[in-house]
């Protein structure tokens, strides 16, 4: 593959598949319902 690793291609699918999810609201969350919040206020999870 030129110019790039295939794991960085793995990657920026994955990123781009979660991002569509979170735009279209159908991503999942982890823990659920998100517990902490950061200094800046906002939630710590995982989105996928």
């Amino acid at each position: 593959m030129a110019g790039g690793a295939e794991d960085d291609l793995l990657d920026a699918a994955a990123v781009a598949w979660s991002a569509r999810r979170i735009a279209t609201v159908t991503a999942r969350v982890l823990p659920d319902p998100p517990v902490q919040r950061g200094d800046d206020g906002f939630e710590i999870a995982i989105r996928y």
